[in-house]
């Protein structure tokens, strides 16, 4: 079975974990970034237009104040129907005092500049019938003020002969037609006109006109005297709207009463030009809100020959809609901002803490490698093993345990190894040992490294002093054999390998020294311990066989080399070793 790093399972789990907060803190972020982009692009887009299109009903509530008291003021000017249709000199009289009003209330004098932003003419037109006018004549009668473009003073025109037109002709007419038509308007009320191109004196201008009504008591009629207004040069309102603009691309344009534009600095120009027919507008959302008077704080949502925007409206007193609209990549560019730099401080925040991880992590589990490592090591037979790491945590902890832990195996291990590998009795290594290290000298052979002497030792005649002195004098005569033969081969490894059998591994100092050691032993078994109770001349037959570098023989020729040459000795009786206590 595939076992998984833990810390492979530690670092996914925690940088999941860190890129899955990151992330939905980032989504977070940019939700309510995109929120209150949008939110404030509504108020700012709404506030915008609103303000905008205050500064233009200013100027429009001027005029409809300056027309609207002109009417009042011409309508209570006539006590009598008759007198006005018959007596010349009072009607005269009656044009010239509304003249006289219109120079107080608008301009301060035909020749001065105005008092009324974008003001283009003012005019008051008697009814035909009230004049006794005839399609005839050539001008009507009233009065016609014109405002220059160039010099802004008025200037006296002809009154127009309405009775020439048909009521139809806007270009001539509309100023008519809207103030007198019961079905345009069935109240009598002053209204603005549809802006138009009027043809009196050749402009594109929106006007604002009043019917004059007078109710004769005694015919029991309402009967009309005829219309004032004031007309708004249609070029103050354009240069207004090109001065409006938003953001990057944001620019204003206007629609009339049936959303059709009226205004729009690419598309319609002026009141002449006509929409391409290319011209492709998709609302997409909100779209509802262009039969309301405004956007009321939302925006609206189309597609422009595929662009996306955005656009806020609001109604103007004469009943334009007033657009602010902006591409949607401009109104939200400082979201595409913001977006970026989120992005950009989660994945660095991500990176940063993951890194941060990855070191809390590689400390943590740099100690438990080293555990881990130490661990396949005692699992090896290695109990010399310790682990550098002090720390005062639970891994610390961990570390000083496992290090007691392997202190403690070595030691038992040991104890189990002098147990297993030691002769209880004379304290040497035992026969297990000795196979073990046969297997060694084996390979040592084989490769041409090895280079011993195999000394092989049998003590004499200890079956007759078990037999005579019991086995606790034979045991005593093992143990001062081993002894004897310890003090003599100090580099050498000593085994008892049967009951009265020893193996000495020369080598080193002792294998150089091995005649002259052999010699010491010699002179060892001469000594005598009189105050001795059993006996202690201990007699014992050595034989060996040197193995050199290089040397092509196995092992089992080396030890059968040894034992034939002890084997000779002790059939001769010769070379005793005297060990005594």
């Amino acid at each position: 079975m595939k076992v998984k790093s833990v810390r492979f399972k530690i670092l996914s789990t925690t940088i999941s974990f860190i890129v899955g907060m990151a992330l939905i803190a980032a989504s977070v972020g940019i939700i309510f970034l995109r929120n209150e982009t949008t939110a404030k692009a509504e108020t700012t887009m709404n506030l915008e237009v609103r303000a905008r299109g205050e500064e233009l009903n200013q100027s429009f509530l001027q005029i409809e104040d300056a027309t609207i008291a002109i009417q009042y003021m011409a309508t209570n000017g006539i006590t009598s129907l008759d007198q006005l249709k018959n007596d010349v000199s009072f009607r005269t009289s009656y044009i010239t005092s509304i003249q006289n009003s219109f120079d107080s209330v608008t301009a301060r004098g035909r020749n001065a500049g105005g008092r009324t932003p974008g003001a283009a003419a003012y005019y008051l037109v008697l009814n035909p019938e009230i004049s006794g006018l005839t399609q005839n004549d050539d001008h009507g009668d009233g009065f016609f003020f014109v405002r220059g473009i160039e010099n802004p003073a008025y200037v006296s025109m002809p009154v127009s002969n309405i009775l020439q037109y048909d009521p139809a002709d806007d270009g001539h007419m509309a100023w008519w037609t809207y103030a007198t038509d019961a079905t345009l308007n069935p109240h009598h009320e002053a209204v603005w006109v549809k802006p138009y191109n009027n043809l009196d004196f050749n402009r594109e201008i929106i006007s604002f006109v009043a019917p004059i009504w007078f109710y004769d008591e005694n015919e029991k009629t309402n009967n009309l005297i005829g219309v004032v207004g004031m007309d708004v040069n249609w070029s103050y309102i354009r240069n207004v709207v090109d001065g409006i603009s938003i953001y990057k691309t944001g620019y204003a344009y206007l629609e009339d009463a049936d959303n059709n534009i009226a205004y729009h600095k690419t598309l319609r120009p002026s009141l002449l030009a006509k929409v391409p027919e290319d011209v492709e507008i998709t609302y997409t959302e909100n779209g509802r809100f262009i039969n309301f008077r405004s956007t009321n704080g939302k925006l609206i949502s189309y597609k422009y020959n595929g662009v996306d925007k955005r656009a806020a409206f609001t109604t103007l007193r004469n009943g334009l809609k007033l657009y602010l609209t902006a591409d949607r990549v401009d109104i939200y560019s400082t979201l595409r901002t913001s977006v970026i730099i989120t992005t950009f401080s989660t994945i660095a925040i991500a990176v940063i803490f993951s890194f941060i991880c990855f070191l809390i992590v590689e400390k943590i589990m740099k100690p438990i490698g080293e555990i881990n490592k130490a661990a396949k090591e005692i699992a090896s037979g290695n109990l010399e093993v310790a682990i550098d790491y002090k720390s005062c945590d639970e891994i610390g902890e961990l570390a000083s345990s496992f290090n007691y832990m392997s202190e403690k195996l070595d030691r038992n291990m040991r104890k189990i190894e002098e147990i297993a590998y030691h002769d209880s009795l004379t304290n040497v290594k035992n026969k297990t040992a000795y196979f073990k290290e046969v297997e060694t000298l084996k390979e040592e052979i084989a490769h041409g490294d090895a280079e011993f002497a195999l000394v092989m030792v049998d003590i004499n005649e200890l079956k007759y002093t078990n037999d005579h002195f019991g086995h606790e004098a034979g045991d005593e005569n093992i143990s001062l054999t081993a002894r004897a033969i310890g003090r003599i081969f100090v580099h050498s490894k000593i085994y008892r390998v049967g009951g009265d059998e020893f193996v000495i591994i020369a080598q080193g100092d002792d294998l150089s020294s091995l005649e002259d050691r052999l010699q010491s032993m010699k002179a060892i078994a001469k000594r005598r311990d009189p105050k001795a109770n059993t006996p202690t001349t201990v007699s014992v037959s050595y034989g060996y066989a040197i193995c050199h570098k290089g040397d092509s023989r196995e092992y089992a020729d080396i030890f059968r080399e040894a034992d034939s040459n002890m084997y000779n000795q002790k059939k001769h009786g010769k070379k005793l070793l005297r060990a005594t206590n």
